[in-house]
């Protein structure tokens, strides 16, 4: 790529949450479109603080940022400052900020898109612009590496240093690694939704890499302490297709410096290089000599793709598309291939091929939708954007082999996990590439829409509390510079959504006679009670009393699911 935008960052996690002890150092940059984050972290040592490991992650992944250019203080472009929280405050300066309990005040100016951070008190964040929307997340990049001294170890209820040292030193003489893994850390917190979610890593297939005698080629377990574990991890996350790929996953044991063994990875991303210029694709029809209309080599049932009120943490929406190829004119082919590949929305999309012109919203319901060219929320954080409808977007199979005249269905999903506060529609671009073997590639490009709902799923509290008493879905919510104004001020205590939740599972459980509330129900009787969380989130996103036959478990089963998928932890 011509611009790359590479960055670098650090974020400590230790003593206060700020000292360097522990944390984690990142850099990312873009091919093309593609955008790549790795992550080196280390996280809490020791058996027993299982749970801490989980914090360290969930506070690495909500409060790393990749600061542009800038928003770095003018009097130094050192990397430490620059990497740091709001453009530079120091670590000092945070843990001053922190004793004094004062609120940070966020108002957006909508017209230059910044957050002025204001704070009084000596010592605490200077008065100053803070341009967030061209700061960048991890989450918010196409293919996520995350490595580093994870200080998992093997768990053992009930027993502080884990399992019991002879125990595990047999298992290791046995090479019964199958047995030992089992027992890892950090699988469990990925079964149990604790830690590194829809993070992929490859079998393992080697030896501990903790804890190994310094310049000696054996395991040291001379004591509880020296239980054997897989500390050190490679772990990554793909959010667009094709995923990348691992050739291979091991251990070095040449390097014997350290009580650790470094772990290593060798992972392989698709790449394509540039996008296909506007010459190289191929138009829904085309003209021979003799000027008559040709049929197209391969034929789309979609000329365009519509998701409509897409909303996050949903059932995910699927459009079935079907490819066929025609064949070539030119010369005989027997059959091809195809590959999918999902961009960001390019400046000119050419149709693919003829369809019924797809649903849309009526011309009077689009004053409260936004344009996708807004890059910046209420609040000021970086907003949902064409790259975000990117990695909600899935297709399967993304490749394939096409018969002639054999239609072949590709199953495209929008599975959206990140928040929405304003109607929006988004627009992003799936390239259809064709190779018959015979001649030079054909692409064919297909936009694709999402016109997303809001929700109250994923969102701030800043930014519930900031919609005042209006509801989150009331259609006459007016233009973006009102609810931008709202939204700026951050209101005291909860919002009133979740307010409302909370008032109604203290009623109804109050006036119900003691033990007669199914808190635990037969997970087999739940079809209908399962659908309660959603029925709860439409009654407050509307503005509406909840309904009276939702029980306090259904209502509770919503509370838990917006605590858990909040942007930033509560405490």
């Amino acid at each position: 790529s011509q611009k790359p935008d590479a960055r670098k960052s650090h974020f400590g996690v230790g003593v206060a949450g700020v000292a360097g002890n522990k944390g984690a150092v990142g850099v990312r940059m873009d091919l093309d479109d593609t955008s790549l984050c790795f992550i080196n972290a280390h996280l809490a040592a020791g058996q027993e603080h299982y749970i801490q490991r989980c914090e360290h992650f969930r506070n690495i992944m909500h409060g790393f940022r990749f600061f542009h250019q800038s928003n770095m203080t003018p009097e130094s472009n050192s990397t430490e400052q620059a990497s740091l929280p709001y453009g530079g405050a120091s670590p000092k300066s945070l843990l001053q900020q922190s004793s004094t309990h004062q609120p940070l005040l966020l108002s957006r100016d909508t017209e230059r898109s910044k957050v002025s951070l204001r704070q009084s008190g000596s010592g605490g964040l200077q008065a100053g612009e803070y341009i967030a929307d061209k700061d960048l997340m991890i989450h918010q990049h196409d293919h996520i590496f995350w490595m580093g001294d994870m200080n998992s170890r093997l768990h053992w209820p009930g027993k502080l240093g884990g399992m019991p040292i002879e125990q595990a030193a047999r298992k290791v003489q046995e090479k019964q690694i199958g047995e030992l893994l089992a027992l890892d850390q950090l699988n469990m917190m990925r079964r149990e939704g604790l830690a590194f979610d829809n993070f992929q890593e490859h079998r393992i297939q080697f030896f501990p890499s903790y804890k190994w005698r310094p310049d000696a080629d054996e395991l040291d377990m001379r004591s509880q302490k020296h239980v054997p574990a897989w500390c050190d991890r490679v772990l990554w996350r793909s959010q667009r297709q094709p995923p990348a790929e691992v050739d291979k996953y091991d251990i070095h044991l040449g390097l014997r410096q350290s009580d650790h063994r470094p772990v290593f990875a060798c992972l392989s991303v698709p790449f394509e290089g540039t996008l296909p210029s506007d010459e190289s694709v191929s138009e829904l029809r085309s003209n021979n000599s003799d000027g008559q209309a040709e049929v197209p080599m391969l034929s789309l049932s979609h000329r365009e793709i519509v998701f409509q009120d897409a909303k996050p943490d949903v059932v995910p929406q699927e459009v079935v598309l079907r490819l066929t190829f025609n064949g070539s004119s030119q010369k005989q082919v027997g059959r091809a291939r195809f590959r999918l590949r999902i961009t960001r929305s390019a400046a000119t999309a050419s149709r693919a091929s003829e369809c019924p012109e797809p649903v849309r919203p009526h011309e009077e319901d689009n004053h409260h939708i936004v344009s996708a060219r807004s890059s910046t929320d209420e609040l000021g954080h970086a907003s949902i954007t064409s790259g975000s409808l990117v990695r909600a977007l899935s297709a399967h199979p993304w490749e394939g082999a096409l018969e002639p005249g054999k239609p072949v269905e590709v199953r495209l999903s929008l599975n959206l996990c990140e928040g929405v506060l304003m109607r929006r529609a988004l627009e992003a671009t799936l390239i259809v590439k064709l190779n018959t073997g015979v001649a030079r590639d054909r692409h064919y490009r297909v936009p694709v829409h999402a016109l997303l709902e809001p929700s109250i799923m994923r969102l701030p509290l800043e930014a519930l509390a900031g919609l005042g008493r209006r509801a989150l879905l009331d259609s006459d919510r007016g233009s973006e510079e009102d609810a931008t104004c709202r939204a700026g001020v951050a209101a005291g205590g909860l919002p009133k959504e979740i307010l409302a939740v909370m008032q109604f599972v203290l009623l109804k459980s109050s006036e119900a006679e003691p033990g007669s509330l199914d808190w635990w129900p037969d997970p087999l009787a739940l079809e209908k009670k399962g659908r309660e969380p959603s029925l709860v989130q439409q009654a407050v996103e509307h503005g509406q009393p909840l309904p009276a036959d939702v029980s306090c478990r259904g209502a509770v089963q919503m509370l838990l699911q917006w605590i858990a998928n909040l942007p930033e932890p509560i405490i």
